[in-house]
């Protein structure tokens, strides 16, 4: 037995060397397809920031986790991607930055993605309304705190529509497994046009309920008194009521809102080919039916549907209401299904 051992150790070392060589050669191969990352009933891409400048990281699976093994020098200062759970946070490390979302994975390819009401916390009655129905049909559900908002970092005075794009953007990047639907609540309805327009690569169909593009200019400003204006101007921000609600608004939030109106170009000007669906209260007395109108008549897409609460109000709270918003969703996701992987259509993939 001694005699065989340094054959056998011999051998090892050839066999070691024989699987290094293959390898090198299969390796590069490999690294050419999307990484997939495994999980109990799915198989779903990692976020866009995880695969590396050219796209063709390779990762291994243990224990749920994905393991990588090429690429390693933009792996520094990554975070860990499809944890569930309340309360996660992008950029931790920054306060200025940090961005704090709930997180829930499914085993649908399709991910919910809410943006809130104005200045409201992702915790709210009609986020929570999305989160329920997203978890009893397998749908990711994802939402976040606006930048000053709860606790996400920076200060509400700081908060912009291009400011929430942006982190809206980064989100989506990093925390979501392909492509989402988007759920916009009245602000988040705008910015959910300005990541669609900027980002159509992460955006399969949207659903806007009580939308306000371009609200900060057309229904706000336009709408404001002298005094409330030169408050605004003067003191960087300042508290007004607007329908049935009080809001800090901020001299930031107006002047970026002009850098980001959606309904200016007219007809068919909006550059969003994905499905869209928008579900308006007659009742709104912050945003008028108009508002909604104008909007499907500037997208460009065609596949836009628009639905009446008879007796809605600006927030949606009630159950009837909740029912025909889950019909949009649902609606929204089956057109996604066709218009993500028809090759055809623009930013499909």
């Amino acid at each position: 037995a001694k005699a065989q051992l340094p054959l056998l150790r011999a051998t090892r070392q050839s066999m070691a060397i024989r699987v290094a060589a293959l390898a090198a050669v299969l390796l590069p191969a490999v690294s050419a397809f999307s990484p997939l990352r495994m999980s109990p009933g799915r198989v779903t891409p990692l976020p866009r920031s995880r695969r590396g400048a050219s796209g063709g990281a390779l990762w291994m699976v243990g224990n749920n986790e994905p393991i990588r093994i090429t690429d390693e020098e933009d792996w520094v200062d990554q975070e860990p991607a499809f944890e569930d759970g309340r309360n996660l946070f992008l950029n931790k490390a920054n306060p200025e930055q940090r961005i704090c979302y709930d997180a829930f994975y499914g085993t649908e390819e399709l991910s919910i993605v809410v943006l809130p009401y104005l200045n409201t916390p992702k915790n709210q009655g009609f986020a929570a309304n999305i989160e329920g129905w997203c978890r009893r049909n397998g749908f990711t559900y994802i939402c976040a705190d606006y930048h000053g908002v709860s606790k996400s970092g920076g200060d509400l005075s700081k908060g912009t529509v291009t400011r929430w794009t942006e982190d809206t953007i980064q989100l989506l990047e990093k925390a979501v497994p392909g492509k989402a639907v988007l759920v916009g609540a009245a602000v988040g309805g705008w910015v959910m046009m300005r990541v669609a327009m900027r980002r159509p690569d992460l955006v399969a169909a949207l659903v806007g309920v009580s939308c306000d593009p371009d609200f900060t200019e057309e229904l706000l400003w336009n709408g404001l008194n002298e005094d409330d204006k030169a408050a605004i101007m003067e003191n960087g921000e300042h508290e007004i009521t607007w329908g049935d609600t009080k809001y800090l608004v901020s001299r930031a939030l107006v002047e970026d809102g002009r850098k980001n109106l959606v309904l200016s170009g007219g007809p068919n000007s909006v550059d969003i080919d994905a499905p869209v669906r928008l579900v308006h209260g007659m009742m709104d007395e912050e945003v008028p039916i108009s508002m909604a109108l104008r909007l499907v008549e500037a997208l460009r897409t065609d596949d836009v549907k628009l639905s009446f609460l008879k007796r809605g109000t600006h927030f949606v709270d009630q159950e009837g209401e909740y029912n025909e918003l889950r019909r949009a969703i649902e609606d929204a996701v089956d057109a996604a299904k066709t218009y993500v992987y028809d090759l055809t259509s623009p930013g499909s993939g």
